[in-house]
């Protein structure tokens, strides 16, 4: 961060950019796509080393104390050392960094104001105060602090990421789009996956034009995301073309192999060529993966009203009952119209 922080800025731990996205957008068999899962575990803690502080033994020594991870002695440390420090805005950043990697996340909250009160600019107190907010679900407050570490490290792409993130959060998903996208223009890591996000927000409200433009640009990574190859094999099967669907479904499918939804996705583009025994193949795949998967069983159910196994619909109706009322009570009236 300018004037900040040495090497690296914001490295975020273990998490690598958006990879912890749970995928799971849900196309409509007719038309369109609805809401998807959010994002999980988002680690936005920020490691690095403060740069231009005013030297203090005691600071030094909490500090290369917090980098090796022991927070509890840095903490001690700090907090016997504060009366005498407390105009100084990197004491107080110190200890909120120690407290919330202990998990006092109040606290934390509380150092890092009282950071900002010394030092309004200070973008690393900001970010921290970001990423305890964000843990804390309280995403408008995030977005927040994460804008104002945009107004103060301008050239920082995580922040406009997360702050895209925070407000995607607040189901202000159109609003995110322009965060994301300033950030992958400063040079975010893994903008594939980035454009992956992009993409389900353009699905969720049925611009699949949009939508299909983002995900072409998340397979021109050199390795290019399964959900990328996933959400363009959906876009095709909205747009009638499941020839054009079939094909990037089936990669996802052998990239994805615990996910239920590429093979759940194929089977429909195979129905919708009135190819039912690949449809229903590709439906039992999905159902291996997920026995539950209720999209598939209503389908299965489906099949076997069209074969006259109108026992066999039954069962697919019983299981249906306990995953997905309203697709059993479909199901059943399927059922009792063959009847």
């Amino acid at each position: 961060m300018d004037g900040y922080i040495r090497g690296k800025n914001f490295i975020l731990g273990a998490v690598k950019g958006v990879l912890l996205i749970s995928y799971a957008v849900i196309l409509h068999a007719q038309h369109g796509m609805s809401s998807f899962a959010p994002p999980k575990d988002i680690d936005v803690k920020v490691q690095g080393e403060l740069r231009g502080v005013e030297e203090n033994r005691d600071l030094a020594r909490a500090r290369a104390l917090a980098l090796e991870g022991k927070y509890a002695q840095a903490l001690s440390i700090l907090e016997r050392n504060k009366a005498q420090n407390q105009d100084n805005p990197s004491f107080w950043y110190w200890i909120g960094y120690c407290q919330e990697n202990l998990d006092q996340k109040d606290a934390a909250i509380q150092a890092y104001s009282q950071a900002l009160q010394k030092n309004p600019g200070m973008a690393q107190a900001w970010w921290g105060k970001g990423s305890v907010l964000f843990k804390e679900k309280r995403y408008e407050e995030a977005y927040q602090a994460f804008e104002q570490v945009t107004h103060h490290a301008p050239k920082e792409p995580q922040a406009y990421f997360y702050a895209g993130v925070s407000l995607w959060m607040q189901n202000k998903r159109l609003q995110a789009i322009p965060w994301w996208e300033k950030a992958v223009k400063l040079g975010l890591a893994d903008s594939a996956n980035v454009f992956v996000w992009i993409g389900d927000t353009y699905a969720e409200v049925d611009s699949l034009a949009l939508a299909e433009q983002a995900y072409k640009r998340a397979t021109k990574a050199p390795k290019p995301p399964a959900e990328a190859l996933a959400g363009l094999g959906k876009v095709r099967l909205a747009q009638r073309d499941p020839e054009g669907a079939i094909p990037l479904l089936a990669q996802a499918e052998a990239q994805l192999p615990q996910d239920p939804s590429p093979p759940y996705y194929k089977g429909m583009a195979y129905k919708q060529l009135g190819k039912t025994a690949e449809a229903q193949s590709a439906f039992q795949e999905a159902l291996r993966r997920k026995p539950d998967h209720a999209r598939s069983l209503y389908e299965m159910g489906l099949i076997a009203l069209e074969q006259n196994r109108i026992d066999d619909a039954q069962k697919y109706y019983e299981q249906l009952k306990t995953v997905n009322s309203r697709l059993a009570q479909q199901l059943l009236q399927e059922i009792l119209n063959k009847r």
